[in-house]
């Protein structure tokens, strides 16, 4: 079964921050400073999509699944990838 929802912890905050994710919208096209509802649906699908991600590398081979530590330097946003 694959977690859809966030966290009850997790509810109505935000993952990425909002000028990250605000540079990233420009970059695409959107205006300067976008709605703060656009950002906060961008954030959710982002984190959604992330989430996603671990969830199918995970259920790929649980034999072989990466231990969490390897897990959050794969997310960690000093680990040179750019979320």
């Amino acid at each position: 079964m694959e977690p859809r929802a966030r966290a009850g912890n997790n509810v109505g905050k935000m993952n990425i921050s909002h000028n990250e994710l605000a540079q990233l919208l420009f970059a695409y096209g959107d205006v300067k400073s976008p709605l703060p509802e656009t950002v906060r649906v961008l954030d959710e699908i982002l984190t959604d999509f992330m989430q996603s991600i671990a969830f199918e590398a995970t259920l790929f081979d649980l034999r072989l699944a990466p231990p969490p530590p390897h897990s959050v330097l794969a997310f960690r946003s000093g680990s040179g990838a750019s979320f």
